[in-house]
């Protein structure tokens, strides 16, 4: 009995992974069509030197830009500001804990 219930809730869980990462992508997917081969390369390389909490906050506003209201070029301005933002409050977090 028990290991039917930990089978469904694994099953549960894994659609639901499954669910939202398929979302996830179709999400930052749309973002990215919209942009140069370099650009996209530049997003990624930014993306990548983020820790992975760092990533997924921005990811998550990057998300929220309207996609109908702006350019290619001012998408790639905003994803890159949104990026360094988030790479900043890194920062500024860190050097208050070393001094707190």
């Amino acid at each position: 009995m028990i290991d039917r219930v930990n089978q469904n809730y694994s099953q549960d869980y894994l659609q639901q992974m499954h669910q939202y990462r398929h979302r996830y992508k179709k999400g930052l997917g749309q973002v990215m069509q919209q942009l140069t081969p370099d650009q996209r390369q530049q997003i990624s390389s930014a993306l990548q030197n983020l820790p992975q909490d760092l990533r997924a906050e921005a990811k998550n506003q990057i998300l929220q830009l309207d996609l109908s209201s702006i350019s290619p070029d001012q998408l790639f301005t905003s994803v890159m500001d949104i990026i360094s933002s988030v790479a900043s409050s890194q920062t500024s977090e860190s050097s208050v804990s070393v001094y707190a």
